[in-house]
């Protein structure tokens, strides 16, 4: 972590330490896992913060500290919350500390952003509290600059990659009535109007309380999501009287224009970092052979600045597209666009389309089944021999009970997210699941943790195991383990 809130932070921890014996790490198979400890942001409007633990041993008179800065003095100093108690090795609890909406701060690209405020978890040594493990809330922008070496090498589909589903599927910012009304007006022909109309209320249909509570599946725009460390989008798109939508089903949702100006933002201004833009589905108004045409030469003008092609083309791949490693794929580009129809386009051979991305969509209610499903379909694929050429996608998000979202005893993806954030974030910290997982998509992603663990799946990948490596232990990239 790269400011001096942080080192400051650190030093302070430190000092709590001098008293204490060695604070090596100690050999056992009970240090498997490293001691792991992050602030969450939940998917309400609110942006209470959640903290989540998972620790090796057991603390039976430990706590957590949320701090609004460094404690220089004492582990109570700067405390914004009450203690949490360590009753268990893992947990994740939902407190009333928000997200400072006042925080105003420009996110940047080439570092983290810290989003103020810090944890450390403590423990009692001869009656006096001792730092454990401290993090702060932050971005992660160049992560994979960061992880280079790590990476560089390896097969796109062997990399453990944090992303979201229906990624567009936000708040966001409709047009105004006026426009809407505008262009129902201008329209001269019965059938105009009411194409016209039509699209227009689509376009209003996100914003209908139990629409809503049931198509928004992230609280961040593209360019928040990739600085904070998300890396595969999915996206869904569309055509109407008003040009290329993002949608979520049939809910129009953002204008691509816009979604793809964020991403031309976002690799403009980092050095390493690829980003898989997913075109999932063509909900409608893309079907002949001339829409298909007439879109990649939309994508291609969108993704062409001063000249310069940003996108990555599949030509200058050899061998399967999947299997190139990220050191091939940054010296012809930064934006892979993976493509829904194969025969428009192997048919074609065009410069810029990838093959499909394969999602693994349970459509599941509950873990245990999602667990089951995910496990059963890797293991199909895996006996196929399939799995090896693509780019997978588990898709770890619990779908609505319709008979629930209709007698409105369901509270809405937000809600379910919060109740089983913890749930789908220890799914992968099975081995089982997340050596063979590839891309990781969730909704409201800042509440499951899901950029943390691409960074401990990749750190296990690379140095050939299933614990964690004893040479990431002092890194301080995403936090400081001060004593096991």
């Amino acid at each position: 972590m790269f400011n001096s809130c942080w080192a400051l932070f650190i030093s302070s921890l430190l000092l709590f330490l001098s008293t204490a014996n060695s604070g090596e790490i100690q050999d056992g198979k009970s240090f498997c896992n490293k001691p792991q400890l992050d602030i969450w942001i939940s998917s309400r409007p609110t942006k209470d913060l959640v903290i989540y633990w998972n620790f090796p041993i057991d603390y039976p008179d430990g706590w957590i500290g949320i701090y609004s800065q460094a404690p220089t003095k004492d582990s109570s100093d700067h405390l914004v919350y009450e203690k949490i108690p360590l009753k268990e090795k893992s947990g994740a609890v939902l407190t009333e500390v928000k997200l400072k909406r006042n925080f105003d701060v420009e996110l940047k690209y080439d570092a983290p952003t810290y989003l103020g405020y810090m944890a450390v978890a403590w423990k009692k040594t001869n009656g006096k509290d001792q730092a454990i493990v401290a993090t702060q809330l932050q971005t992660y922008p160049q992560w994979m600059k960061h992880y280079w070496n790590y990476i560089k090498d390896v097969p796109m589909n062997e990399i453990f990659l944090p992303g979201t589903h229906d990624s567009c599927s936000y708040e966001g910012i409709l047009n105004s009535c006026e426009d809407d009304k505008s262009s129902v007006q201008q329209s001269t022909d019965f059938t105009s109007k009411a194409r016209s109309l039509f699209d227009t209320s689509l376009r209003w249909l996100k914003k209908v309380p139990v629409v809503e509570e049931w198509s928004i599946t992230q609280d961040q725009d593209i360019k928040e999501q990739l600085i904070s460390g998300i890396r595969y989008l999915d996206i869904r798109v569309k055509k109407d009287s008003k040009g290329y939508w993002t949608t979520h089903g049939y809910v129009t949702m953002e204008k691509l224009d816009e979604i793809l100006a964020q991403i031309v933002e976002f690799v403009l201004n980092t050095e390493k970092e690829i980003v898989i833009f997913d075109i999932h589905q063509l909900q409608s108004g893309i079907v002949t052979q001339q829409d298909h045409f007439d879109f990649v030469n939309y994508l291609k003008s969108k993704l062409t600045v001063n000249g310069r092609e940003l996108w990555v083309n599949p030509n200058a791949i050899e061998g399967v597209h999947w299997r190139a490693t990220p050191q091939t794929i940054i010296g012809n580009g930064k934006i892979i666009i993976a493509y829904p129809d194969d025969s428009f386009r192997e048919d074609h051979n065009l410069d810029i389309l990838w093959p499909k991305v394969h999602q693994y969509w349970g459509n599941k209610q509950n873990i245990d089944d999602l667990r089951e499903y995910i496990l059963e379909t890797i293991s199909e694929r895996k006996n196929r021999g399939s799995y090896k050429n693509t780019l997978t996608a588990v898709m770890a998000q619990l779908t609505g009970n319709l008979k629930k979202i209709l007698d409105g005893s369901s509270e809405g993806l937000s809600e379910q997210a919060i109740e089983n954030c913890k749930k789908i974030h220890d799914l992968f910290l099975d081995d089982d699941l997340s050596l063979d997982t590839n891309v990781l998509a969730v909704d409201f992603f800042r509440i499951m943790g899901v950029v943390r663990l691409a960074f401990i799946w990749n750190e296990r990948i690379y140095h050939k195991t299933k614990c964690d490596p004893r040479e990431t232990y002092s890194d301080s990239y995403y936090q400081k383990i001060l004593y096991p």
